[in-house]
């Protein structure tokens, strides 16, 4: 088959676009799948030029983009490369919504919710449905959804007969069911037409009455409606996934599928969502694009005016005009067809029938009419003032069949309600004065009528819901009455004697008297003068938040907390009221958080709450995780006099844990004040082996010190070393480090501890917070961890547990390595497991190793290029935190100045473990884990032929690992270089030639010989020479 230029980039494109998930399906399903090929047809068709696009409703249920509107009513263009526009929410946090059809003249919803059993298993059951008026925006509960075997998947309208059918999910007999709901009577209540042959995802009627489905395997079906018996058409090469929907276009009967599915290209298979029409005539599907962001719609409702062919055409230039003066009256105004619906010349009109506002019978009939006369009729029968809708139809004969097409207008008909005040202005005359200014619109919020005679203003301030201005005309006033420091804001509202308008808000501002050093906010309880910027606009950032420890109202904590962003690494600013500070003076700013997770805060003075332009930056901060809440000093010396304020700026790490404030104080340094600011070393030392643990101590005290005793210190306060008289001058805000050296034998918590000479005003920072340690066995050998601190976490490298097969290469840079020729043991990954607490069982692995020169991680590097270091089980104990640790059964030797390959394969056959995480780091773009896990259609064992691709290709993340390594050549069983056989000679680095042999077939060297030392090997073979340095450890 030859497929031209224009289907290849197409076919790439879809390639590029479609992105990898997870999809858990039962032997009998893959199965089935399998026997599904992509096609060609489905892509060609793309290249088909596209008409002017409609617009088109529905709900949509998830989107990875527009995560604020899931369960919402959206409108959308039937195009390629469409976004959705959000009309209404139907869901809340306790129902969801399932499908949706338009049934002659409404909107249908049907939701459901997420409940547990008394069991505790969680499920989703049908709850409601719902009847919404489009044009009128109003909506009512028609009735509990009852006597139907799941939730509701798909439904559509049977114009023909004014039937509403709908499909949900019978389990006990793995198959769909054909439901019917009740439009004329309010009432959930489904009655069953007959179990379908298969599972179905979607529904949708003809005009004239057919029923159309997409079954579980892809296949367009067409259905009897009378007895759920369905017949095979074609199969699309597209396996439905999630919420989806189909709709005729009734205007020219094109059926619209919009969906989620698994295809398969060149072997692989991919999860995509698309917008295609479904040409049943001959049986393919004409690929329009693709909606959203991966998105998942219910309910398609495409807009339409339609009759049968020999009835009326919609009449023309339908106008409403309403009263100018807002009387209850207006004037309809139209133009007879003079076409039949199917486009021949229309002979004769029996009547014009004119609806209002979905009326059971028409306001007004006309029965002595022409074909294409102009006609006007002044409605005065409204009693209320609203919004009304007018349908007009054209009729041959007396019946549904001589109904002609529909049109339809709405006006608003009366006393209008005004709209907000607009171009709200607030100028800030001082820290406690502000004028506020504004306009109103001459129509209302319909665009009707507005009785200005008795329109006033009413001004309110908040947080303290003060009222400015009430009943006023004018559209002007100040505040001078402002005595406490808060972030304000200001609301105004249109009132008269008809209505009263929305509220126009102004955006918030600090305003009050300036705040006094020492200043302490505790901010549970301290007034909500923070002021929160969320500079990069992710919608993550700063925010009040409260703690609910149990359901006692006193024991709820209000804190302000910081989520980093899933997007990008954080710009989010928190700053303080004014504060005034004076040049030369020292100040200590203390901070009590509980991070869960590493994060990262820049501290600041700012003018005028200006972070563009810091005053002066004051300190760095590196948060690590804690199950506590801990205090944070740091002391600065002010450069300047002046009102500025404290800012922290996040800038934590993409995907960064939450972080609470409990507090902040500032206040002028103490006179004599040594601090105990860390202790550092390794929580995981090796057993028995001298280890140095760091002891950071600040001189946060005014006056210069000179000395201190640093000790280490068990739970129970008991000395374990002590290093007395440390002398050395601090200054203020001067550090020293000091090394404490001691041999850990059990898992236990220690402490660094100071005792000073001089007085000291706060004996309280005097000693660390707790360093839990938990001793590795002995290992006569380095331990190198890559990178020293992880800074985020991930689940699918080194072993992906929630599949069938997994894969990942992870590539490490000489750097990261060491850099130096050494033979590797041991390798480790720390984990978290978020779920039951249960031991990993059933898996098998195979860990691979290479030296290469990749740098750009975006393919397998050749099998031959690696060595199998290990293959067996992998049995993780149920612990919610530990390393995994895997002693390799051929040590791999690493050879300096490449990059070191980690390949890791999993096969889990009997069980799955979906809350396993890694820690993790971000290597760079293209520089992450290249993945690959079974999925959808491709539910077999790793191989090299395999297509995956890099985590988080962006910022590519990467498992974190520990690397147990040594220096010594000896027992290195890879070959270097294929020089197995050769001859080689060994010298010193002063070159004196001290041994001569033969590498092993398996690339060695004999050592036996060999004094402890560092040797260069030199050795050729086939013409090509090497020379390399190793190391001998006795």
């Amino acid at each position: 088959m030859v497929i031209n230029r224009k289907i290849q980039t197409i076919i790439l494109s879809i390639w590029n676009y479609t992105k990898q998930k997870k999809i858990m399906t039962n032997n009998y399903f893959t199965k089935c799948l399998r026997t599904l090929t992509l096609l060609v047809a489905f892509v060609a068709t793309a290249l088909h030029a596209q008409a002017q696009a409609k617009t088109a409703y529905g709900m949509l249920c998830y989107d990875e983009k527009q995560v604020r509107i899931p369960n919402s009513f959206v409108s959308f263009p039937l195009q390629d490369k469409g976004t959705f526009e959000f009309k209404r929410f139907f869901g809340d946090a306790t129902n969801l919504v399932t499908a949706g059809a338009y049934a002659d003249g409404y909107y249908f919803v049907a939701r459901a919710a997420n409940i547990q059993d008394s069991e505790g298993n969680k499920m989703v059951v049908p709850t409601d449905l719902l009847r919404y008026d489009v044009d009128n925006d109003e909506y009512e509960v028609w009735g509990e959804i009852i006597n139907s075997a799941s939730i509701i998947y798909d439904m559509t309208y049977d114009y023909s007969t004014g039937t509403l059918y709908a499909i949900s999910y019978d389990k006990s007999i793995n198959k769909s069911e054909l439901l019917i709901f009740d439009t004329q009577h309010k009432t959930g209540r489904a009655i069953k037409v007959g179990d379908l042959d298969e599972v179905y995802y979607t529904l949708a009627c003809t005009y004239d009455g057919q029923l159309y489905g997409v079954n579980r395997y892809g296949n367009v079906c067409k259905i009897n409606k009378e007895d759920a018996t369905a017949e095979q058409l074609f199969g699309t090469g597209m396996v439905p996934q999630y919420f989806q929907t189909m709709e005729f276009d009734h205007d020219n009967g094109t059926l619209y599928w919009i969906g989620n599915g698994m295809t398969e290209i060149s072997g692989t298979t991919y999860q995509t969502d698309f917008i295609t029409k479904v040409d049943l005539e001959n049986k393919r599907l004409d690929l329009v694009g693709k909606l959203g962001s991966a998105p998942q719609v219910a309910g398609l409702y495409i807009p339409f005016s339609a009759a049968k062919p020999a009835a009326p055409a919609a009449v023309q230039n339908l106008n409403v005009l309403a009263d100018a003066k807002g009387a209850l009256k207006a004037t309809v105004a139209w133009t007879n067809p003079s076409k039949t619906y199917g486009g021949e010349d229309l002979a004769n009109i029996s009547k014009v029938e004119i609806y209002r506002n979905h009326s059971k019978k028409p306001v007004k009939t006309f029965t002595d009419v022409k074909p294409g006369q102009t006609m006007t009729w002044v409605d005065e029968t409204m009693t209320e003032s609203r919004r009304y809708t007018y349908a007009v139809y054209a009729y041959t004969t007396n019946d549904r069949d001589g109904r002609g097409a529909e049109t339809k207008a709405t006006t608003f008909v009366g006393h209008d309600t005004p709209k907000a005040p607009k171009n709200l202005k607030l100028t800030k005359e001082t820290n406690q004065k502000v004028t506020l200014s504004w306009d109103i619109d001459e129509l209302g919020t319909h665009e009707g009528f507005v009785d200005h005679s008795s329109l006033t203003y009413t001004v309110t301030r908040m947080p303290d819901n003060k009222v400015i201005a009430e009943k006023t005309k004018a559209t002007q006033v100040t505040d001078d009455d402002i005595t406490k420091a808060l972030i304000y804001s200001y609301s105004v509202k249109a009132v008269n004697d008809d209505a009263e308008s929305e509220a126009t808000k102004t955006e918030d501002v600090v305003l009050g008297p300036t705040d006094n050093i020492p200043a302490i906010y505790d901010f549970n309880t301290c007034a909500q003068s923070w002021t929160m910027v969320d500079a990069d606009g992710d919608k993550f950032g700063w925010l009040w938040s409260t703690k609910e420890y149990n359901e006692n109202e006193e024991d709820k904590v209000r804190t302000i907390s910081h989520q980093g962003s899933n997007l990008k690494q954080s710009d989010d600013w928190l700053i303080s009221y004014y504060l005034p500070f004076e040049a030369g003076k020292k100040y200590a700013v203390t901070v009590n958080s509980q991070s869960f997770g590493p994060n990262h805060i820049d501290f600041y003075l700012l003018k005028d709450l200006n972070y563009n332009a810091p005053v002066q930056e004051l300190n760095k901060m590196d948060l690590a995780a804690s199950q506590q809440v801990k205090s944070h000093t740091f002391v600065f010396t002010a450069k300047e006099t002046g009102v500025f304020s404290i800012a922290l700026h996040a800038t934590s790490e993409q995907n960064s844990h939450l972080l609470d404030l409990y507090g902040l104080s500032i206040k002028e340094a103490n006179n004599h004040d040594l601090a105990v600011v860390s202790l550092n070393g390794p929580a995981r030392p090796f057993v028995g082996k001298p280890t140095i643990y760091q002891l950071v101590v600040e001189n946060q005290g005014q006056q210069t010190e000179y000395g201190f005793s640093a000790i280490l210190i068990d739970a129970d306060g008991n000395e374990l070393v002590k290093k007395k008289n440390y002398t050395k001058k601090l200054a203020f805000g001067e550090r020293a480090i000091v090394d404490l050296e001691w041999k850990p034998t059990a898992e236990m918590a220690i402490y660094g501890k100071i005792t000073t000479y001089s007085g000291d005003d706060n004996l309280d920072n005097n000693i660390s917070d707790a360093l839990t340690i938990q001793p590795r066995a002995d290992y006569d050998g380095s331990l190198v961890p890559i990178p020293t601190s992880p800074t985020t976490s991930g689940w699918y490298a080194p072993f992906c547990l929630n599949t069938e097969y997994g894969a990942a290469q992870t590539v490490y840079s000489a750097k990261e390595v060491g850099n130096t020729d050494a033979r590797i043991d041991r390798i480790a990954w720390m984990y978290e497991n978020e779920g039951p607490s249960v031991d990993v069982k059933g898996v098998n692995v195979k860990v691979y190793m290479a030296n290469t020169d990749l740098e750009e991680n975006t393919k397998w590097i050749p099998e031959t290029d690696y060595t199998l270091v290990y293959e067996g089980p992998l049995n993780v104990p149920a612990k919610k935190s530990d390393e995994l640790t895997i002693a390799l059964q051929k040590p791999f030797r690493y050879q300096a100045g490449k990059n070191l390959a980690v390949l890791t394969v999993s096969e889990s056959l009997e069980n799955y473990y979906n809350f396993f995480w890694y820690a993790s780091y971000n290597r760079g773009a293209n520089k992450g884990a290249y993945i690959w896990y079974s999925q959808g259609l491709d539910i077999t064992a790793f191989d090299w032929s395999k297509t995956g691709y890099v985590d988080n290709e962006e910022v590519g993340r990467a498992p974190s690992i520990m690397l147990y390594l040594k220096t010594d050549a000896t027992g290195i069983n890879q070959p270097v270089a294929d020089m197995s056989g050769a001859a080689y000679d060994l010298f010193t680095v002063d070159g004196v030639k001290v041994d001569s042999g033969f590498f092993s077939a398996e690339g060695n060297i004999s050592t036996a010989n060999l004094k402890s030392g560092v040797y260069v090997v030199k050795a050729t073979k086939n013409g090509k020479s090497q020379s390399m340095k190793i190391s001998v450890n006795k």
